[in-house]
């Protein structure tokens, strides 16, 4: 999926750029960065749910797939796993909302119902960004720590 030309995510891959060449001369793959994330997601964020952490794995979203696109490694794996990565973030920021159990058993849950009304609604594998995705989940990252005070 090519990156926006519009809206304040435009912003983030600016940021970005000067990092992502970095990761092609190190042969970084794409799939190292998502699964990294997911690593946070599930053993750190979960159990500690700060704002800077929430953002840091935001940036790791937006840098896997630039990595993807500029080092010429994308592929349909790789967009799953990014699609399934962004479900369970969600769904442990929507469970920290909602001041209910995080549990892995809820997290599945959250995120399989995200997953399936991305399936119906889109091709999971199209990964199709908003173009202010950045400020949304931020957004989100604020109410749950705000939440959390």
């Amino acid at each position: 999926m090519p990156r926006p030309t519009r809206g304040f995510d435009v912003h983030i891959y600016k940021l970005l750029d000067p990092i992502v060449p970095f990761f092609c001369k190190l042969n970084i793959h794409p799939n190292f960065v998502t699964f990294f994330s997911l690593a946070l997601n599930l053993f750190v964020f979960k159990n500690n749910p700060s704002f800077l952490l929430g953002l840091f794995i935001l940036l790791l979203d937006f840098l896997d797939g630039e990595v993807a696109r500029q080092c010429k490694k994308t592929s349909k794996t790789g967009a799953v796993i990014d699609s399934i990565n962004d479900a369970i973030f969600l769904s442990i920021i929507a469970l920290n909302i909602l001041k209910l159990d995080v549990s892995f058993f809820n997290i599945l849950m959250f995120a399989s119902i995200r997953m399936v009304i991305d399936v119906s609604m889109n091709d999971i594998t199209d990964h199709v960004t908003s173009n202010n995705w950045f400020l949304m989940i931020l957004f989100l990252i604020t109410i749950m720590w705000a939440r959390a005070k």
